[in-house]
């Protein structure tokens, strides 16, 4: 099912024009979907985003109203979130967390300390959005200068064969036979070139995908000494201040409902 829309809000129904957020996969309500950086950031299922130095933030949704099952709720209401732009979730858990500890995090946005204020969440899932498929030979993006990509797609088609001129005994000209079959195969075979590249990509695009995510499970279940602690430097724009430490796994871990 398409999305509702394609635009990203911030939480106070602001349209986002930077960042260049895009929507991830539609989400629990077939609607919407939240927004990431997704030149630099892959989604949750929960609706949170995760950037290329493991950090989270939630990021942007298509509901302007923000009702949407599939907008994230962390970071989204509370009176210490900034709800027109994204928000930094700091983890708060500091030293070795066993595998059954139950992280906690909080919501950072002025850079000062706000685990006093922190709370449980799940955030699902990380995964790279799928693309859309079409019947189209190749396809090319752009940015444009409010930050939105543009894709635009040219599809390889073949008109109908000219008919063939009879000659004066009522013999078909082969040339005009010849012409149309060498132009068909080479149709043909760039149609099959085309495919065959469109699926490698694809293929490569999953699997650093499924890499990030176990590295990240490695990181948040085998390795407690990586559990970084709260910094309290001024969050950037690149999402690339607060450190992450480690995912709930996929499948293993209950919901928590977003205190606040």
């Amino acid at each position: 099912m398409s999305l509702a829309s394609t635009s990203c809000y911030w939480p106070n129904g602001q349209l986002v024009t930077e960042y260049n957020y895009q929507p991830c996969n539609a989400g629990s309500d077939s609607k919407h979907a939240a927004c990431c950086d997704l030149r630099t950031s892959v989604c949750t299922e929960y609706g949170y985003c995760i950037g290329n130095a493991n950090y989270i933030y939630r990021g942007g949704c298509t509901d302007s109203t923000w009702l949407s099952s599939s907008c994230a709720q962390a970071c989204s209401f509370q009176v210490e979130a900034n709800i027109s732009n994204f928000a930094n979730i700091l983890n708060c858990d500091s030293g070795v967390a066993s595998a059954t500890q139950d992280q906690t995090w909080c919501c950072a946005v002025d850079g000062s300390s706000c685990c006093d204020s922190s709370f449980a969440v799940a955030f699902g899932r990380p995964y790279f959005p799928t693309s859309s498929t079409s019947t189209v030979a190749s396809t090319s993006t752009t940015v444009s200068s409010s930050g939105t990509e543009k894709t635009s797609a040219t599809t390889a088609t073949t008109g109908p064969a000219a008919p063939t001129t009879p000659s004066t005994n009522n013999r078909t000209d082969t040339r005009s036979i010849g012409i149309g079959v060498g132009v068909g195969v080479g149709v043909g075979a760039l149609v099959v070139g085309i495919m065959a590249f469109w699926f490698v990509r694809e293929r490569k695009r999953r699997v650093t995908a499924e890499q990030r995510f176990q590295a990240m499970a490695a990181v948040g279940g085998h390795d407690p000494s990586f559990i970084a602690k709260p910094e309290l430097e001024q969050p950037s724009h690149d999402h690339a201040r607060i450190p992450y430490s480690r995912m709930h796994e996929a499948n293993s871990q209950s919901l928590y409902e977003v205190q606040g």
